[in-house]
Parts: C-alpha cells; sequence; structure tokens
C-alpha cells in the first residue's frame, strides 16, 4: 500500500514526523513537496532522499491561488493520497474529483478554520472537501471533534501537531535558568515587538535575565533597532533559524518560559516538548495548538496587545520560577503522552489501514 503526501511546501518542523512515517512505509512512502508556501515564510527544509520529489508551485493573483505540477502521475497512481484541506490550491479540487472517480482512497490533511478565525475564510469549501475526499486528517483531537460534527458521513482521524518523537520529549532544565526565549517567525501576525517592548518595561525586575529571539523573517531588522532603541540590545539576542535539537535543547533549558504574544502556532507544542512553559496571548486567531495550552498548569495567559499585562506577567512567572521549574517534568509528561510524532503519524496509519 503506497501513500503519498502532497504539500505545498513542508518547514523542518515536518522532520521527525517524516521520519516515522517512513519508517513505517520504507520504499511505499513519497513526499511531494514544492519550495516554498504561499507567503514564502514557509520553505521546503526537509530531505527525504528517493522518497521525496520537489513538484513545482505556481502563485496566482497575488499569491491567493495556486496550482501544482509536477506530481500528476504520482497522486493519480498511488493507492492513497493526502492532499492539503486548502480551497485555494487548484489542482487539489482537480485530484479530489479525479480520485473519487477512479475510487482511490484519498484524504485531505488540515484545519477546521481557516487563519481568520472561526467561521470565516472558506469553511463550506474546506468541508467540501472533505466530502469529496470521504476522510479528513485534524490537526487536534478538538478539531477531529469539530469536523465529526460537520461532517458525520465523512471518516475523521485526528494527527495532533507536533515536532519530536516521544524519547526527545522530557524536561530540558539546566541548573542556571536565566532568560526568556521566543521561538518562531518574525513576521507581524506572531507580533515578536511585544515581546521585546514587555521585557524592557519589567527589566528592572529580571535581574540578570536575558530574552532570546530564535528565528528569522521580515521584521528582524526593525526588532533589532527596536531593542537598541530601547537601550536593551546586550540582553536581547537574536539567534536567526535554528533547528539543532541539541542546541535548542540547551536554550529552552536555560529558559524560565517561552513567549507567545502574537497567535498560538506549533511553538507551544515545542515549548512542552523541553518542559517549558509558555505565556501566552489570551485574545489572539490562535492555531489549533491551543488545545495544548492549560493555564496555570503549563502556560499563563496575559491581555493581549497590552504591554503592561505582558510586562506583569514576567515579572511574576520569573518571581515563580522555582515552582515552575518544579512544574517542568509533568509538562513534558503531558506533552510526550498527546504531542508525539508517533502519536501523529498514527492519524495517517489509521487512515491508510480504512
Amino acid at each position: 500500500m503506497k501513500l503519498v503526501v502532497l504539500q505545498t511546501s513542508v518547514g523542518d518542523y515536518r522532520a521527525e514526523f517524516l521520519s516515522v512515517l517512513l519508517s513505517k512505509f520504507g520504499a511505499n512512502f513519497l513526499l511531494l513537496a514544492g519550495e516554498r508556501y504561499f507567503d514564502g515564510t514557509t520553505i521546503t527544509r526537509v530531505n527525504l532522499g528517493a522518497n521525496q520529489k520537489t513538484v513545482k508551485n505556481i502563485f496566482m493573483f497575488g499569491n491567493r491561488f495556486s496550482i501544482q505540477f509536477g506530481c500528476w502521475q504520482d497522486v493519480f497512481g498511488a493507492d492513497c493520497v493526502v492532499l492539503e484541506q486548502n480551497p485555494r490550491i487548484i489542482s487539489n479540487w482537480i485530484f479530489l474529483v479525479g480520485r473519487r472517480i477512479l475510487g482511490r482512497q484519498t484524504a485531505v490533511w488540515g484545519h477546521a478554520w481557516s487563519r481568520r478565525g472561526k467561521g470565516k475564510g472558506g469553511t463550506f469549501l474546506r468541508d467540501l472537501m472533505g466530502r469529496l475526499a470521504g476522510n479528513v486528517i485534524a490537526y487536534t483531537v478538538n478539531e477531529a471533534t469539530t469536523f465529526r460534527n460537520r461532517l458525520p458521513r465523512v471518516n475523521v482521524f485526528a494527527a495532533p501537531n507536533s515536532l519530536y518523537t516521544q524519547k526527545k520529549i522530557y524536561n530540558r532544565a539546566t541548573e542556571q535558568v536565566d532568560s526568556f526565549i521566543y521561538i518562531g517567525r518574525l513576521v507581524p501576525a506572531k507580533k515578536p515587538e511585544l515581546a521585546i517592548l514587555a521585557f524592557a518595561k519589567a527589566l528592572p525586575s529580571l535581574g540578570e535575565a536575558r530574552l532570546l529571539i530564535v528565528g528569522d523573517g521580515p521584521m528582524r531588522n526593525e526588532l533589532e533597532a527596536l531593542s537598541k532603541d530601547l537601550g536593551i540590545s546586550e540582553r536581547v539576542a537574536f539567534l536567526g533559524h535554528i533547528n539543532n535539537e541539541e542546541v535548542l535543547s540547551g536554550l529552552f533549558g536555560k529558559a524560565v518560559a517561552s513567549l507567545s504574544p502574537g497567535y498560538v502556532g506549533l511553538s507551544v507544542v515545542q515549548s512542552f516538548s523541553f518542559g517549558t512553559p509558555v505565556l501566552v496571548a489570551n485574545d489572539e486567531p490562535h492555531s489549533p495548538e491551543i488545545d495544548a495550552v492549560i493555564e496555570g498548569e503549563n502556560a499563563i495567559l496575559f491581555q493581549s496587545d497590552d504591554v503592561d499585562a505582558f510586562s506583569i506577567a514576567l515579572i511574576k512567572v520569573w518571581s515563580e520560577r522555582q515552582f515552575w521549574i518544579k512544574r517542568r517534568e509533568s509538562i513534558a509528561l503531558r506533552c510526550r503522552e498527546n504531542y508525539s510524532a508517533e502519536r501523529m503519524a498514527d492519524g495517517f496509519l489509521e487512515f491508510v489501514k480504512l
């Protein structure tokens, strides 16, 4: 039984999940992926050798729509295919209709809602893709429940969004916990500037704490200038994109908490994988990974877009850091049980075994 997964692009955060699939299917697994996503911020950074092919993404109408080439034969010829549940990919509609006519096993993999929020941005079209496929793979258990309620005649599988295998999910705290960490793209929707502003305001109460910025993007120069203007450039380190797990282990191990001033994404699961709690803005168009956030257990919530509230949260978690250091073991354990690459792959295996 051959499984083909077609994506617009695949970031390195998918590497371990794909490795699990590769270990299960061997030569019967193929990843098809273009070089970059619509907005260019997600670039394909995985390499599965003979189990991966590069496809050509053609973006149209100001990058609002796309069509993919160099993959049609593989998609129509495979026993099982998983497509992105993105209505803006025109070729996926052709694949869905064609494979339905051929009676081939197909699933769409995606979110129950668009990034614009619940009930917005083409829910009808997403559901139509699910109906044409007959199978939906959801990013969280809660989203799977939403799909089952909306699509009672469609098979729905949960593949909780994850980064690491179970053996790599554990408490990485070091003897010296002395920093805060922001990890993610440096783009307006993530609001990284709020992390710098709040850190600067809280700094008199944070001892020798530093702020580590891990990630890259169009806002980097602006953010570096902001930290300089605030006179805190020596306390803020811009480390760029890092995907080395050992390096990240050291950074998260020293972090009192990670920061999510904009919408929550996969970075919260990454933080929990290292046992590190997260400070989360409470009113944002969060991705489904918000399901992993439990206030008081692995997170502290603060009012969105409020620098004062954010700085108070920083001071609070810093003053209570011994409490949060003791919580790290249970944070990592819960993540290992619910958000591992193996658990994510299970949803795909259940689909193939239909």
